[in-house]
């Protein structure tokens, strides 16, 4: 028996020893290198190729528009995961089963199939130039992705990214006590605001979580702007800088800051399941849900 424990002992050490090392090398030790490369130089601890992304106008640019689809994505995703999250959570209608498949079907789809029917649509000749131009709308062709380029990159990384947002929905608003909703209707309030002063703030850390999570993936998003030619953003400019890596310390400084957004990103995310970690869940249910038709 203690042979077998001692066994056991040893296997769990030698594959804890095994996780450091692969980590170590293929995690910690590259992430280390970069921050030395992008805040030491010649003379020491430096901030100047930092202070020189948002120095240098190309760089500042780069950053804002980044952050800019980012933003867009975010906003996008949750305008299209919050209703039919809600509904997969609580309602019972035919098909179910069905539209929450279809609705996971981007998550298993490559990025680039998504560009390729975009450009399907959005194209000078495409589905919504031709629809227009029928109906009398527009009097030539539009280029869309050659007019708003920007317009494509948050289309297709909002149909990439949005179930992300909406697992995340699915299972806040299915794990919220029941009770606590039925006592707000039995107080007077209207569905409307029961579902923005109780069922929201309740259903807030899986709500910020994927937020969160959505928001780190557009900004670091690096073939979706390639595809449609967007080259003036954080991720595109961190890969033309791989051939100038050991020469160019501004490609370190680039990658830093797609880490601290990236921790920020997640320290957010953190911090808001402390503050709600008292949430009433499923968990604590004192009433059983029931789905209504």
């Amino acid at each position: 028996m203690t042979t077998a424990h001692t066994k056991t002992q040893i296997r769990s050490y030698l594959l804890m020893i095994l996780i450091l090392f692969f980590l170590g090398v293929f995690l910690i030790i590259p992430v280390a290198h970069v921050f030395q490369k992008a805040m030491i130089d010649n003379h020491g601890f430096t901030l100047s190729y930092i202070k020189a992304l948002f120095a240098e106008p190309r760089q500042f640019e780069a950053i804002i528009r980044s952050l800019t689809i980012a933003s867009f994505v975010t906003l996008c995703c949750l305008a299209v995961s919050i209703i039919p999250a809600w509904l997969v959570a609580r309602r019972e209608f035919p098909g179910k089963t069905f539209l929450s498949g279809i609705i996971l079907l981007p998550l298993i789809l490559p990025p680039f199939v998504g560009a390729v029917g975009m450009k399907l649509v959005l194209a000078r000749c495409g589905a919504l130039s031709t629809l227009l131009l029928r109906m009398g709308i527009v009097d030539g062709p539009v280029d869309w992705l050659g007019a708003y380029p920007l317009l494509g990159v948050v289309l297709l990384e909002t149909l990439h990214l949005f179930p992300i947002l909406y697992l995340n929905l699915v299972a806040a608003f299915a794990n919220i006590d029941p009770s606590l909703e039925e006592a707000a209707l039995n107080l007077g309030a209207s569905p409307f605001r029961t579902f923005r002063r109780v069922t929201l703030p309740l259903a807030g850390p899986g709500f910020f979580a994927g937020i969160i999570l959505v928001f780190i993936w557009s900004f670091t998003e690096l073939g979706t702007p390639l595809v449609f030619g967007v080259r003036n953003v954080i991720p595109v400019l961190i890969y033309d800088n791989v051939s100038e890596v050991g020469t160019n310390p501004m490609g370190y400084a680039q990658v830093v800051l797609v880490l601290l957004v990236s921790i920020i990103g997640f320290w957010i995310s953190k911090s808001m399941l402390q503050r709600n970690k008292n949430v009433a869940t499923l968990g604590r249910l004192t009433t059983t849900r029931k789905e209504k038709k």
